[in-house]
């Protein structure tokens, strides 16, 4: 696609998940990538003995299930995003 808009070097911006594929292109096509920025991104999400930032299992296991409980029902504002919560703009 670059070749084909005429870029021979991009700036690419990853945000989240989007940070992980960003990188991988960044470090498979070193030459095409001007810039690299990376936004609430993580080099991975599981906690390992040398990764205590990532997530244990049974913190994930709690999350999945609460996501399992909650799949289809309303997004709970009150406690995602408690100070939009009163703004009707929020909840529409």
């Amino acid at each position: 696609m670059l070749d084909a808009v005429g870029a021979e070097q991009v700036a690419l911006l990853g945000v989240s998940e989007g940070g992980t594929i960003a990188a991988v292109f960044a470090a498979m096509f070193p030459e095409r990538v001007k810039s690299l920025i990376l936004y609430g991104t993580y080099a991975r999400s599981k906690w390992a003995p040398d990764y205590p930032w990532g997530t244990k299992p049974e913190m994930a296991d709690r999350f999945i299930a609460e996501m399992r409980r909650n799949w289809g029902k309303p997004f709970d504002l009150n406690q995602a995003a408690p100070s939009a919560a009163s703004d009707p703009a929020a909840s529409a």
